[in-house]
């Protein structure tokens, strides 16, 4: 009888570990002296930010501009999750896109290639005041792209969870 063996390759020897994580350290403290993140943002967070970005196969610069700090956590934006997305459907299939935007609503359609129809999210301004988003000085100056940020990051959460992974 012969014991199956699998090989380990995603993981990293400890001083290979460690070099990654000072390496981490030190672009996260290049990136807050930079002024590039906004002045709340400190180094351990800035760490936090590349960390989920490594994760999800992205490099320090598109973590920094794809990934924001909400509520003390990184989360990744509805432009982040449409450009992963747009990329898993170059790959296999599928696709995201506008299909209405205006100053009251945005409707997104999304389709994965294993699907027979594709389906549609859509999000109103109504349904903003219903969540209290409006007061907000962004949604004031912004309202069609505030909808369309919502539209999209739904689409994609409930289109392609394994892609943006529950983010």
């Amino acid at each position: 009888m012969s014991i199956a063996r699998t090989e380990q390759t995603s993981l990293t020897p400890i001083d290979g570990g460690m070099s990654m994580w000072r390496q981490m350290k030190e672009e996260a403290q290049v990136l807050v002296d930079s002024g590039f993140f906004p002045k709340e943002i400190g180094a351990a967070q800035a760490i936090a930010i590349l960390m989920q970005g490594r994760e999800l196969g992205l490099g320090p610069m598109q973590s920094m501009r794809i990934i924001d700090i909400i509520k003390g956590k990184p989360v990744i934006n509805a432009g982040g999750m449409a450009a992963l997305v747009q990329k898993y459907c170059a790959i296999h299939g599928g696709y995201l896109r506008v299909a209405a935007l205006d100053e009251e609503y945005c409707t997104i359609e999304y389709k994965r290639p294993e699907w027979p129809e594709p389906q549609r999210f859509t999000f109103t301004i109504e349904d903003a005041k219903a969540a209290q988003l409006t007061g907000n000085a962004t949604w004031q100056k912004y309202p069609r792209n505030m909808l369309y940020a919502r539209a999209t990051s739904n689409a994609c959460r409930m289109g392609w969870p394994e892609v943006i992974a529950g983010i």
